[in-house]
C-alpha cells in the first residue's frame, strides 16, 4: 500500500524548516562560501532527501516486480504506486527540490522521460504507462542552471525541439560544439548567460561536428515569422554553416594526421585538434597544410 505521506510529509518538513525561505535564497543566490544561510539549506536537503530514498525504493519495487520481461499484475500495481509518488513529487512548487530531482533522475539515467511530458491542466484519472503525467515545473531553469554540464545541454536542446523552439535548440548545440571556446555569438545573448570559456565538456571531434550538423538543421527549421528575428536568425544560421565548413576540414585533417606521423610535433597536433572546434585562421596558424605537404 501506498502511503502519500512518503512524499508530502518531507516535502512540508522542507517549508517548516525553513519558514522564511532563508535556505531557498542562499540556492538562489548561487550557495556562497561561509554563508550563515547554508544552515536552512542543510535543513531543506535533508528532507529532499527522504523524498528520494522513497522515490528510489519505488523505482526499485517497480522494476523487481518484472520478471524476464513478464508483467503480472504485481508489476503492474508497484508501476501505479511509482507514478502516483512522481506525480505528487511533480506537483509541489519547491523550485529548488525539482532541481534537486532532475540532478538526481540525471544522475540515475531516466531524465530522458521528462522530455516525453507535454503541458496538462487536468489530471487524468486513470494512471498512464510513463512515471511522468504531467510537464515538470522549472525543467527548463534547472538545465541552465549553473553548474552547467553537457548531460544537462543535452538535455536542453531536445527540450527545446520538444517544445517548437528550433532555434534555441540549435543555440545549444552550438554550445555544445564549441564548448572549449568562448561562445562567438547567439541570437538570444540572454539565452545562454551562464556559458563561459571555462565551460569543459569532454567530446569528441566526431560529436562536436555531429552537434553543429544538428544546430544546421534547427536553425533551418526556425519558422521565418517568428518573434520577427529573421534577420539575426538567417546571420545565426550562416554562422553556423561556416563554422560546421570549418569543422569538417578540422576533422579531415586530425584523421590524416593519426596516419601519417608519430613525431612528437604531430601528436601535439593532433591533441591540439581534437580538443575543441578550431577558426579557420587558428587551422592555418598550426601550418598543418604545409606539414601534409612535407
Amino acid at each position: 500500500m501506498f502511503c502519500p505521506g512518503a512524499i508530502e510529509l518531507p516535502l512540508n518538513c522542507a517549508q517548516m524548516v525553513d519558514p522564511d525561505n532563508t535556505g531557498l535564497e542562499f540556492w538562489y543566490s548561487g550557495s556562497p562560501v561561509n554563508d550563515p544561510r547554508s544552515e536552512f539549506y542543510a535543513r531543506r536537503s535533508q528532507c529532499y532527501d527522504l523524498v528520494l530514498d522513497s522515490l528510489s525504493v519505488f523505482e526499485g519495487k517497480a522494476g523487481g516486480a518484472k520478471v524476464d520481461g513478464v508483467v503480472d499484475s504485481t508489476a503492474i500495481d508497484t508501476e501505479t504506486v511509482r507514478s502516483h509518488a512522481y506525480e505528487l513529487a511533480f506537483a509541489s512548487e519547491d523550485e529548488m527540490f525539482h532541481s534537486t530531482m532532475y540532478d538526481w533522475l540525471i544522475d540515475r539515467g531516466i531524465a530522458d522521460e521528462l522530455l516525453e511530458v507535454r503541458p496538462s491542466r487536468h489530471r487524468s484519472p486513470r494512471m498512464c504507462s510513463c512515471i511522468f503525467q504531467m510537464r515538470p515545473a522549472f525543467l527548463e531553469a534547472h538545465l541552465k542552471r549553473e553548474p552547467v554540464t553537457a548531460a544537462k545541454y543535452q538535455l536542453l536542446w531536445q527540450f527545446y525541439v520538444k517544445d517548437g523552439q528550433p532555434l534555441r535548440a540549435a543555440e545549444v548545440l552550438g554550445t555544445l560544439a564549441e564548448s572549449m571556446q568562448s561562445v562567438v555569438f547567439h541570437s538570444d545573448p540572454h539565452l545562454l548567460n551562464n556559458v563561459s570559456s571555462r565551460d569543459r565538456f569532454d567530446l569528441t571531434l566526431n560529436t562536436r561536428l555531429e552537434y553543429l550538423t544538428l544546430a544546421v538543421g534547427n536553425a533551418k527549421s526556425h519558422p521565418i515569422s517568428v518573434s520577427g528575428k529573421h534577420e539575426t536568425a538567417i546571420a545565426f544560421l550562416s554562422d553556423l554553416e561556416e563554422k560546421l565548413d570549418v569543422a569538417q576540414v578540422q576533422l579531415e585533417i586530425y584523421n590524416t594526421l593519426q596516419h601519417i606521423s608519430d613525431t612528437p610535433e604531430v601528436v601535439e597536433k593532433v591533441n591540439l585538434l581534437s580538443k575543441r572546434l578550431f577558426t579557420m585562421s587558428e587551422v592555418r596558424n598550426l601550418n598543418v597544410i604545409h606539414d601534409l605537404v612535407c
